[in-house]
């Protein structure tokens, strides 16, 4: 006879569950909190496990932080051409265990939508320390799912008076326009990836490009530059020129951006000579430290290539509104 005492199932969210239990203000926080781990060594996340496809791309990210009460495994897909069929380019779930027992607490069917979430608060974050404190213009680089959350991010952060969207793809720049209208009292303006000059105080590259889509000459002195898109190995968005040139060099996690960020094209020697020179640095060291202070002159680059640190911390925050 079997006098194991049973226990409950796991707890299964929905995306409705989930959008109705946090947003990008609880996001920022989980941003904060994984970045500063990650630099202080209290946060473990293993490289991550991608999958790659002739259509897209699934990532598996997971991370515990220490001092919390669950630790989490992601499972996320991005299909960028599910934008022409009518469907969400991102996909998803979350597992929350236990940290004492490793049990399934719950899991969050939620489509997508943390990854898409604290993939936005990241950015704020990074607009936030290493943006110019006023921020007229900012320009946003592609057209998918992600760039809505960037743009919410940066409107956490910064109270510009104009976005700026570029993309190749004009339709699909008219809806973003249309749909940024709606959500945000702010000037729209739209203008085509044609390599011309973007004149903005800071620019968010959102995209899946293989090849660089953003130029040292396209951009001002000054200028903030965050890039999302590079995420596994082969994808880049920015020039290398302007990651050499630039005063800081800000990432999530420096030899993962190494493998799969920005920084898996720089030679080995310049990054050995910025991390010297401080120039190389990380997010949370600079939450801990304090950004230097922003001048006229001064370049910036983030470079964001998403840790399970991040996908550990936003799960707490949920699990702890869901669960309790």
């Amino acid at each position: 006879m079997n006098t194991t005492p049973s226990e409950p199932a796991p707890a299964i969210f929905t995306e409705s569950d989930v959008r109705a239990a946090v947003g990008m203000p609880d996001a920022i926080v989980s941003a904060r909190r994984a970045f500063l781990a990650l630099a202080q060594g209290q946060a473990h996340s293993p490289e991550p496990w991608h999958l790659d496809t002739p259509d897209g791309s699934v990532h598996v990210k997971g991370g515990a932080l220490d001092g919390a009460g669950t630790f989490a495994t992601k499972l996320s897909s991005g299909f960028p051409g599910n934008a022409d069929r009518g469907l969400p380019t991102s996909d998803g779930f979350t597992a929350i265990l236990d940290a004492d027992t490793g049990r399934i607490r719950a899991l969050l069917l939620d489509g997508g939508y943390l990854t898409e979430l604290r993939t936005g608060a990241a950015g704020a974050v990074a607009l936030d320390l290493l943006g110019p404190p006023r921020t007229d213009t900012i320009a946003f680089i592609g057209t998918g799912g992600q760039v809505r959350h960037q743009i919410d991010g940066a409107m956490h952060v910064r109270e510009p008076s104009t976005l700026l969207l570029i993309a190749r793809n004009w339709r699909r720049t008219t809806e973003l326009a249309d749909w940024t209208r709606h959500h945000y009292d702010v000037e729209v303006r739209a203008q085509e990836l044609d390599g011309s000059p973007i004149d903005a105080d800071a620019v968010v590259t959102v995209t899946a490009a293989t090849s660089p889509i953003l130029t040292r000459a396209q951009l001002r002195p000054g200028v903030h530059v965050t890039a999302i898109g590079s995420d596994s190995p082969g994808k880049r968005e920015l020039d290398p020129a302007i990651l050499l040139a630039a005063d800081i060099v800000a990432v999530d996690d420096p030899r993962q951006s190494a493998r799969i960020g920005e920084l898996q094209d720089i030679p080995q020697a310049d990054l050995a000579a910025a991390t010297s020179n401080g120039s190389l640095t990380t997010l949370g060291t600079l939450l801990h430290d304090g950004a230097p202070p922003w001048t006229a002159t001064r370049t910036s680059v983030a470079d964001l290539s998403g840790t399970g640190a991040q996908d550990a911390a936003i799960a707490e925050i949920v699990g702890n509104l869901l669960l309790h």
